[in-house]
């Protein structure tokens, strides 16, 4: 994570960006937190899109690797079960499938450290929290358990989404580009009320 937040923070350099506001989809939010942290003083804000639902309870390092295991056994296959997993019951079946399949495709080398290194990301996000100190939304899909006081205890204001899985801006792109707006302006302007 650290090195993807050095690539969009040399990227914010690059494009001599401040003030922004960046927006993480999944392991993004990892990367947009740790982005925060390097460009200090250019960030307004953070949006994040599905990745945490609570920011009390994290995967231990033993635990990430019981789960990354079926993954080194089997790339593809657990790869498309846990993708196709990741979307509602309602969700167009070809967009599954062109997800799910998209995403077994990847480098298994590099897909494998992305993914254990982000289970592994989440015990350090209350303290990365706590040193950023910035407005963040979470866009979250419905699911049965959002812990709203885990995420409000460390200023993580939630707008759930509902009848979508992990990948809203996909399943319902024009209510999610609303659910954006009104982060955007959360952020930019205070506003209780977005």
């Amino acid at each position: 994570m650290a090195a993807f937040g050095a690539d969009v923070s040399a990227v914010m350099s690059a494009a001599n960006l401040a003030d922004v506001i960046l927006v993480g989809h999944s392991m993004g939010a990892d990367v947009v937190l740790e982005t925060a942290r390097r460009a200090k003083g250019r960030v307004r804000g953070l949006v994040w899109v599905d990745q945490y639902n609570q920011l009390s309870t994290f995967m231990s390092e033993a635990r990430v690797q019981e789960r990354v295991a079926p993954f080194r056994t089997s790339f593809a296959r657990t790869t498309r079960t846990f993708v196709q997993g990741m979307f509602s019951r309602t969700s167009d079946a070809d967009l599954i499938e062109r997800v799910a399949a998209h995403m077994a495709s990847a480098r298994e080398s590099i897909a494998l450290a992305a993914l254990e290194a982000t289970w592994n990301h989440g015990r350090a996000v209350p303290e990365l929290l706590a040193e950023v100190s910035l407005p963040i939304v979470s866009i979250n899909a419905g699911k049965p358990f959002i812990d709203m006081d885990s995420m409000n205890q460390h200023g993580v204001h939630v707008m759930p989404m509902q009848g979508v899985g992990h990948f809203p801006m996909l399943e319902k792109p024009a209510e999610f580009n609303a659910c954006l707006a009104r982060a955007v302006e959360l952020i930019c302007h205070g506003r209780n009320d977005a």
